[in-house]
């Protein structure tokens, strides 16, 4: 896919691709000279879900931030993992997520420790993983939750499949098997 089609897919514009790249920030390993047709819908469909962690729509009054950019990166690489089929790979209509949980938990000699978790699920099945991972296993002390934060991924794989037709590109309406 060219570079034009993969913006348009992923909806950024050149300028501000050109600035996460600089700044090694996206869910890829992009072509350093910034041209070219190597780029895939996985990649508009990683970059998607970038942007919609960072967040930052919207106009002056509703704009909401979302995560830092090196951390959503991160989020993006690892949380990818935990599904079990790509999400441009489903055909039947589910809503799959994907996210970050903060926990807080009592440490030894009375401090406090907080760790995070990535986490890839359907919205329904949110608070059972969530009470599964309160309990720690070993210590069985209760983790207090600070904050989820969750993106649509089935959102973001149409909305760059959409896109992809819309071009007339094949690979939005290919569904052959994309590895995660």
């Amino acid at each position: 896919m060219k570079r034009s089609a993969f913006l348009y897919c992923a909806d950024i514009d050149f300028a501000r691709y050109k600035v996460l790249n600089q700044r090694h920030q996206l869910p890829f390993v992009a072509d350093q000279n910034l041209g070219g047709s190597n780029y895939t819908l996985d990649h508009a469909f990683r970059l998607r879900l970038l942007l919609d962690l960072l967040g930052g729509e919207g106009d002056e009054a509703s704009t909401m931030a979302g995560l830092g950019p090196s951390y959503a990166v991160s989020v993006v690489f690892n949380a990818m993992t935990k599904f079990p089929r790509h999400p441009l790979n489903q055909i039947e209509p589910r809503d799959w997520y994907l996210g970050v949980v903060v926990y807080e938990e009592p440490g030894r000699d009375g401090e406090t420790l907080r760790h995070s978790e990535w986490i890839a699920c359907e919205l329904e099945q949110l608070p059972a993983w969530l009470e599964e991972r309160r309990t720690d296993s070993v210590t069985r002390q209760r983790k207090q939750i600070i904050r989820v934060f969750m993106v649509n991924v089935t959102r973001a794989a149409n909305f760059v499949r959409v896109r992809a037709e819309a071009l007339g590109l094949p690979e939005g309406s290919d569904f052959s098997e994309i590895p995660v």
